[in-house]
């Protein structure tokens, strides 16, 4: 029996809900011309039962593999943000490395090989953290849920459906003006906790939507504003690069020539003052019968200025002169503790200078997204046109970041096998103190990010009757895109024209001219202690010593500095892309599904910095006013590239409450756009560096879904799903030696420098199961489960960072959901978990992997009135830490305590 002539009987109440609650354009779009409404029930059903209703109809009645999220009614979005609302979907899992949902993976792809699309166009994103380099993905934290209606994640992809991943298509939908009564109101207040800040914040939202009576023309306006205190405690191994080598140093012992070295043991206090602002407004205007536009805009701006303070401690600077610093050991380590290759414990004694040090690193920070967009539709009787134009841009990253260094000499001894840090001073050195330190190094940084893209885009859609198929559908896309990203560095310890800092017409290249200069920038104070917190996670017992950064940025800001240039910081990446598509709708008495080719032109401009010598003379000397020879030039690279994705989706119907799906596709996702540019982001702690390559392919996947689908009652399923995915090739690493300078101490160093390239491919196969029940009595509970197998055909080779691996994919990942609802509560209780993933390679050079996350969240809602409800919510009820090592467990690398939050508020709608 076809699912487009349903008529009244066992499923009429479940198309009414399609009819109510709006199912996705795509399954909507053939059914339209089929289903006579004098003959359907319309029932309406809300609250969260009504909701789970609609997600259920909408996966149901989909020409592909889709999943949904709808929120029946303003205001009650699973949870309040969308990245955490997706994590609870089958085979989509998200990165919560400040305690709040980010970026999203589906499948076991890397975050940036997924899209996101709103009312579906791009979304430009810019990353507020300093050591976000640009990339694809898009950063969920500028989206408050509330502007969201519904979302589809698309596993499978249609010929319609714009390209660029490899793993899911995330496609959120906003509220618009004719889907609500005339003079909806809505308005929410909410106060958060956060325990571990112990500050509480207040959130306000309020939406307001008006159309006339004849229904034609309408206008929607939302305000979003959410404020959140957020500290972190965290442990951190920054980098495992280098190795003892007693060839180069023959005092080093036996039994540690080779061992790896952790790089810079740190314990960092991270404070943030974060606000999210949004405006959402939709215009809709329907002159005709016929003719409808809608026109968009969306502006949302996240402050994020930051702290972080950081008790660092440093094993060894092994360079090829020598130890890093004023002087040298003067002892090896006492004893040493050896697992895997790795030195995870030892004791430093003799140490002339620099092996402590305390970091107080002061941010602005934040992004801002906006985007305007002209959807017109015109619907005549033989055919539908669709044209939908726009822009979106945004901008963010660190507008400054200034770095204060206290240093300290001090034996210790260090132990970072347990999965956390565990330092031991000597007797006399208490860290916590002010007159433990001398001022040591003083720098700062801007790196600011832009992402921009202006798009045109003409379907359209004519109904047929050609055998099984009715309807032919045609499209064309342009879109003008460019990602970039700066980097300049601010030094009060380099003359230029105007300042000779050693009076001798040399440049300043130690640090006694920012002791002798700045002498009374600030000070440290001592007496902050952060709690212990997670088995002592976050703090010393001593406590940390906090500067005045009042003063000390005043001093700055009042100082003279050298702007300089960081080559390597600088790229832009501009893509003008030409898509365009077929696609046959098709169905039949016990089938439906579509059939389709997109073709897609990419035509890549990659700019960097072509540079002679090293990056410190040309930065500093050859293009900063200290010499007129100017070696750097602005050099661009490009590549064009033709793509042809096919797919076929196809649903069979067994009887009228069971589905079988099968879909065959192919899509592809673009490189990276840091991993694209030719230039070195380079670490010379560590002793590693990463240079891009414009060269570099597009990820393909050939892949095969197969779903099973029992639809039990209206509200109840079960389902599993097949997936594989044969994947053409993953970025490796071709490693070589380079000569740096490094500029603390203005001597040339030796790095090991990693070249990104196209390596062997692999597969990713799994099975997605989802049960979802719902009983009489108003309990009810949604679960899904996903294995993923991820293989990289590649070598194994642990001298070469990343390789073999396989980013963003666990193996396990399970979503329990439990609910009980009455017309006066509404209450779940949810827990999210995935197992261990690969999490690349960090700004450090070391490979990073998370360990196993779970998370428990409540939320409890009292529909006081009927205009009146009264929430609570709890996130990570559990108060989960997480952790992350390199390589192998014993090889630490991080753990970072975000503690819970609480929210309690109250909303009304009229």
């Amino acid at each position: 029996m076809s699912t487009k002539t349903f008529k009244k009987g066992v499923l009429a109440s479940s198309i009414a809900l399609i009819i109510a609650g709006g199912i996705s354009s795509q399954a909507m779009a053939a059914d339209e011309a089929k289903i006579n409404k004098d003959e359907i029930e319309v029932i309406e059903v809300t609250g969260l039962r009504g909701s789970n209703k609609k997600n259920l109809n909408n996966k149901r009645f989909a020409n592909s593999v889709v999943d949904s999220i709808t929120a029946e009614d303003i205001g009650k979005f699973p949870d309040k943000n969308v990245a955490e609302s997706l994590s609870r979907i089958s085979g989509v899992s998200i990165t919560r490395d400040f305690g709040e949902g980010e970026k999203i993976s589906v499948r076991g792809t890397d975050p940036t090989k997924n899209r996101t699309l709103l009312n579906g166009q791009n979304v430009a994103s810019a990353d507020w953290f300093v050591l976000d380099e640009p990339t694809r993905s898009f950063n969920y934290t500028l989206l408050p849920s509330q502007i969201v209606s519904n979302l589809e994640v698309y596993k499978s992809p249609t010929a319609s459906l714009d390209e660029g991943s490899i793993g899911g298509t995330v496609v959120l939908h906003t509220r618009k003006p004719f889907d609500l009564d005339a003079n909806t109101l809505y308005a929410s207040v909410e106060a958060q906790y956060s325990d571990l800040s112990e500050e509480t914040d207040p959130q306000i939202s309020g939406l307001y939507s008006w159309k006339n009576e004849e229904e034609d023309f309408g206008v929607l306006v939302s305000y979003v504003n959410q404020k959140r205190t957020l500290r972190r405690d965290g442990y951190e191994v920054l980098g495992w690069g280098n190795k003892w080598d007693a060839e180069a140093d023959p005092t080093v012992p036996a039994d540690l020539d080779g061992a790896k070295i952790p790089g810079i043991l740190g314990n960092a206090y991270f404070t943030q003052e974060r606000e999210r602002e949004t405006v959402m407004a939709a215009v809709q205007w329907a002159p005709t019968d016929e003719l409808e536009m809608t026109l968009n805009y969306l502006n949302s701006e996240l402050k994020a200025n930051n702290t972080n303070y950081n008790l660092l401690h440093v094993p060894k600077w092994n360079r090829d002169t020598g130890w890093r610093g004023n002087g040298g050991y003067t002892a090896v380590p006492g004893s040493a503790n050896v697992q895997d290759g790795a030195q995870v414990g030892g004791s430093f004694a003799g140490a002339a200078s620099n092996t402590t040090a305390y970091n107080v690193i002061d941010r602005i920070a934040g992004s801002e997204t906006e985007s305007i967009d002209l959807d017109t539709r015109y619907t005549a009787d033989d055919f539908t046109l669709k044209f939908q134009i726009g822009t979106t841009e945004a901008s963010g990253g660190t507008e400054r970041d200034r770095l204060y260094e206290f240093a300290a000499n001090a034996d210790y001894t260090y132990d970072v096998s347990n999965g956390s840090i565990d330092i031991t001073h000597e007797s006399d050195f208490s860290p916590g103190q002010p007159d433990a330190y001398s001022l040591g190094w003083v720098q700062g940084a801007d790196k600011p990010q832009t992402d921009e893209e202006t798009y045109a885009q003409l379907d359209l859609e004519i109904p047929v009757e050609l055998g099984a198929f009715d309807a032919l559908k045609f499209g064309l896309k342009y879109r003008d895109h460019e990602k970039a990203q700066t980097f300049v560095a601010h030094r009060w310890h380099i003359e230029s024209a105007d300042v000779d800092l050693d009076d001798d017409g040399s440049i300043g290249t130690g640090l006694d001219e920012i002791v002798g200069l700045y002498p009374n920038y600030g000070s440290l104070e001592s007496g902050h202690t952060p709690s212990n917190h997670q088995d002592g996670l976050g703090g010393y017992s001593q406590g940390y010593a906090l500067i005045d950064l009042a003063k000390a940025n005043a001093a700055l800001d009042a100082a003279h500095t050298t702007k300089l240039d960081l080559l390597d910081g600088f790229y832009t990446v501009s893509e003008q892309i030409l898509a365009g598509y077929a696609q046959a709708d098709f169905s039949g008495d016990e089938f439906r599904g579509n059939l389709g080719v997109r073709v897609v032109q990419t035509d890549a401009d990659i700019s960097v910095w072509d540079y002679k010598g090293n990056w410190w003379d040309d930065a500093n000397q050859g293009c900063n006013g200290f010499s007129t020879d100017c070696t750097r030039n602005w050099n661009t690279d490009n590549k064009t590239t033709t793509d042809f994705l096919p797919s076929l989706n196809v649903a069979f119907d067994l009887d009228s409450d069971t589905i079988v799906r099968a879909a065959f596709y192919r899509s592809m996702a673009r490189p990276d756009y840091a991993a694209m540019a030719p230039r070195v982001n380079a670490n010379e702690d560590t002793g590693l560096a990463v240079r891009g390559n414009s060269d570099l392919e597009s990820q393909y996947a050939n892949s095969f879904d197969l779903g099973y689908e029992w639809y039990y009652n209206d509200s109840s399923m079960i389902g599993a799903t097949f997936f594989y995915k044969d994947i053409s090739s993953y970025t490796t690493y071709s490693p070589k030696e380079i000569t740096r300078i490094d500029e603390e101490t203005g001597q040339p160093i030796t790095l090991i420098e990693n070249t990104l390239l196209n390596g062997p491919g692999g597969t990713t196969q799994g099975l997605e199961f989802i049960w979802q029940h719902s009983f009489d009595n108003g309990f009810g509970y949604v679960t899904n489960y996903t294995y993923t197998d991820a293989e990289n055909d590649g070598e194994r080779d642990l001298d070469i960072a990343g390789s073999g691996l396989v980013k963003g994919a666990s193996d396990h990942m399970v979503n329990l959901m439990g609910y009980y609802e009455n017309d006066v509560i509404s209450a779940r209780a949810m827990y999210n978990y995935r197992s261990e993933w690969y999490d690349g390679v960090t700004d450090f050079g070391s490979e990073q992997f998370t360990e196993a996350f779970g998370q428990v969240d409540l939320s409890v809602t009292w529909m006081a009135t009927d205009y009146l409800d009264v929430k609570f919510e709890a996130v990570n009820v559990t108060d989960e830490t997480i952790h992350k090592y390199h390589q192998v467990e014993d090889r630490f690398s991080k753990s970072y305590a975000n503690g819970r939050r609480f929210v309690v508020g109250a909303s009304i709608k009229f």
